[in-house]
C-alpha cells in the first residue's frame, strides 16, 4: 500500500524529530479516535493531511492541495473519497483515474 486512512481523536499531533521530521509510526502503536487523517505506508507511517472530522473534509483537502496518491499522480474529490471509503490505496494497474502533475 501508499496511501492509508487513519481514525485518530481531534487534536492528534503526529511527533516529530527535533528536526521537525516526522516520526514514522505504525498505525497499531497510535491512538485511535473518530476523526480522518492521511498517511503514507511506504515506511512505518507519516501523515500527508490534517486532521479532518469527515471523509468528505479530508477528500477536499487532499484534490485541493494537490496531494499525491502515488508518484507525481494527483487526484479529483472523487477519486479520494474511494480511496478514503476503501480504507487505502495501493497503485498497482492503470493510473487512468489520476492526474499527472
Amino acid at each position: 500500500m501508499s496511501r492509508e486512512v487513519r481514525r485518530v481523536p481531534m487534536d492528534w499531533r503526529h511527533p516529530k524529530r527535533g528536526n521537525g521530521h516526522y516520526i514514522p509510526m505504525f498505525e497499531k502503536d497510535m491512538p485511535h479516535g473518530d476523526w480522518y487523517i492521511m498517511y503514507e505506508n511506504v515506511t512505518e507511517g507519516t501523515p500527508l493531511s490534517p486532521v479532518f472530522s469527515s471523509p468528505g473534509e479530508l477528500a477536499h483537502w487532499l484534490s485541493e492541495n494537490g496531494e499525491t496518491v502515488f508518484a507525481n499522480h494527483t487526484a479529483s474529490y472523487e477519486v479520494w473519497i474511494a480511496i478514503i471509503e476503501r480504507g487505502w490505496y495501493m497503485p498497482i494497474g492503470s493510473m487512468q483515474h489520476f492526474r499527472k502533475e
